[in-house]
């Protein structure tokens, strides 16, 4: 059946991302309506150009969802308003993941949160994304106390201008790493370590999880990669680690026999859907105590593709089944 969809913010790094996986996955797209901060200009999109409109001469009415990829600030003003509509809403910004009326949602691992009757859905952290996947079945086979993570995250990730600004090493994180990605809150949390510690227990459907991350930014265009120290509940061994990480959802397993630094983002995360999960090991001081590393492409799994399979989950499209936890 064919659906009607706005695209708000559809010129930039994860819209493009967003219109080039609708197209890959053959989703059926009636009609466009892109919409950007000015009606000039227009896009491809299966073969047409279609104008560009300004967000005010929109009928949401008369559109299926509407997916905002434009930021915080658009999401604050324009989601609910939209979604009153009756237009469903699919929102890539951080304003409305701490809602509780609203689902956070991965699909391979809670995607059973939409129903008919939701009306909005948040599209977590790409970080939180891509640690969550790689973290879900240790949690069903070992249960898990604690989980430390330190990001190193690219500039793809902070938007165009600073990807332009990286390629001219017009920029203090050329050649530089920046240990902050945010504003600071009371506690010296920044803005980005905030969201990675919420977003995560919650995709886990562990409210409980303490979660402690450091986040940074790095001169890497593109993939952002995780180092993830873990404390099981249960002993664990290399061996059984690795059984249930090939098995993952959303994951490859990268094998120490062709991988044995881990994957890299840039080698080997770019450009692919699956999150990539290297350099496992367990402490041999203490065999709870668990160390990982994670990667994957930030802009087309950990916001542009996740995006598309709700989408496929709100349409109600075959898509990536539900983790059954």
């Amino acid at each position: 059946m064919p659906h009607t969809l706005a695209l708000i913010g559809a010129r930039g790094l994860v819209g493009t991302s967003v219109l080039s996986i609708i197209e890959e996955r053959g989703i059926a797209i009636e009609r466009l309506v892109p919409v950007g901060a000015t009606r000039s200009g227009s896009l491809s999109f299966c073969g047409k150009e279609i104008a560009v409109q300004d967000i005010g001469d929109v009928d949401f009415a008369s559109i299926d969802v509407a997916m905002l990829c434009a930021g915080r600030g658009a999401a604050l003003e324009h989601a609910e308003a939209i979604a009153a509509t009756g237009c469903r809403v699919i929102d890539s910004s951080s304003a409305l993941r701490t809602r509780e009326s609203i689902p956070l949602v991965v699909p391979e691992l809670n995607g059973d949160l939409i129903t008919d009757t939701t009306r909005i859905v948040s599209n977590p952290n790409c970080v939180a994304i891509q640690v969550a996947l790689a973290l879900a079945p240790i949690r069903d086979a070992f249960e898990i106390d604690r989980v430390d993570v330190t990001t190193w995250q690219a500039a793809s990730g902070a938007g165009t201008e600073l990807l332009d600004r990286l390629e001219r090493q017009d920029t203090p994180l050329a050649a530089n790493v920046i240990p902050c990605i945010g504003d600071l809150d009371e506690h010296g949390r920044s803005g980005e370590e905030v969201k990675i510690e919420r977003e995560i227990p919650t995709l886990l459907g562990r409210p409980d999880l303490m979660v402690a991350a450091t986040a940074t930014r790095v001169p890497v265009r593109n993939g952002h990669g995780a180092a993830v120290h873990l404390r099981t509940r249960e002993p664990a061994s290399v061996q059984r680690l690795q059984e249930v990480l090939r098995s993952g959802a959303g994951l490859r397993f990268c094998e120490p026999t062709t991988h044995p630094e881990g994957p890299s983002p840039r080698i080997d995360a770019d450009g692919i859907d699956d999150v990539l999960v290297g350099r496992v090991r367990v402490d041999p001081r203490d065999s709870r105590d668990v160390r990982m590393w994670v990667t994957a492409d930030n802009l087309r799994r950990g916001a542009a593709l996740n995006a598309v399979m709700i989408l496929e989950k709100v349409l109600g499209l075959a898509g990536p089944a539900s983790d059954p936890r």
